[in-house]
């Protein structure tokens, strides 16, 4: 299975901030990772210098995420998955969540409140995840499954799929979920994923291969996640970035006001 490591941080942010009050412009840089408009993305991958020139003379080229994943048959909706609105809408709103912090709980909840009162012609709200606890890849691969194969399940799912993480966390004294047995609460329980799947009606005989697909895609949202964090200059997860634009204290109402 290919695996997208994190990469060290070259890419120039932008810093400019939202206070929970609307954006003037969007930023230049708006829409800069959206798969449906670029065909390129930017990557602190890129070689410059010496390095450049060598793989110019080799005949080479750098390294991309649409290079490295797009055999894949989804791999728009895995770098850049939409919950709500339509792809090719003019405001984006990024959700930039770490399954490990109670803070996320709020944030998506923030977003979920702004998808019902946005036009989803004219925003979209795009999650991205990202986890020192390994096997958030996992969940959020689950989540993106969900959004591809069950039409409308993507939101619901993550709604699940949190709460589930939560519940498993309590019972196990707050211990780091890197594989998915860190997560198992008894003998005869299964593993999270393997739960979700059964809720949307995977068939036991295609749980594996679902499995895997879900492992491969939160790896892949993964890399995009940590490229979108350094461009944008965002600290630290959960994030909500409007427009280009990273936004202090993330409300429903602040998401919004801040796409009028």
């Amino acid at each position: 299975m290919p695996f997208f490591f994190r990469a060290p941080a070259m890419a120039l942010a932008c810093l400019a901030m939202l206070a929970g009050s609307p954006a003037e412009a969007p930023c230049a840089d708006a829409q800069a990772f959206n798969p449906y408009l670029h065909s390129d993305f930017p990557t602190s991958r890129k070689p410059k210098g010496e390095a450049a020139e060598m793989l110019k003379k080799l005949g080479a080229r750098a390294q991309s995420i649409a290079a490295e994943a797009g055999w894949r048959r989804h791999w728009r909706e895995e770098v850049y998955p939409v919950l709500f609105g339509d792809p090719k809408a003019p405001h984006e709103i990024l959700v930039m969540i770490d399954f490990a912090s109670p803070k996320t709980r709020a944030v998506w909840a923030a977003a979920k409140g702004a998808m019902a009162k946005l036009d989803p012609a004219k925003a979209k709200i795009v999650l991205f995840s990202d986890s020192d606890e390994l096997y958030a890849y996992d969940m959020a691969g689950l989540v993106l499954w969900a959004n591809i194969n069950r039409k409308g399940k993507g939101p619901e799912t993550l709604d699940w799929a949190l709460d589930a993480w939560d519940k498993a966390k309590a019972k196990k004294r707050g211990k780091k979920f890197i594989s998915e047995y860190d997560a198992v609460t008894s003998r005869t329980e299964l593993p999270m994923v393997f739960q979700g799947m059964r809720r949307l009606g995977v068939p036991e005989t295609e749980e594996c291969s679902v499995a895997d697909y879900a492992y491969e895609a939160g790896n892949v949202n993964m890399f995009q996640t940590g490229q979108a964090k350094r461009y944008y200059g965002v600290k630290s997860l959960p994030a909500v970035v409007v427009d280009g634009r990273v936004m202090d204290s993330p409300s429903a109402d602040a998401i919004v006001k801040a796409v009028q």
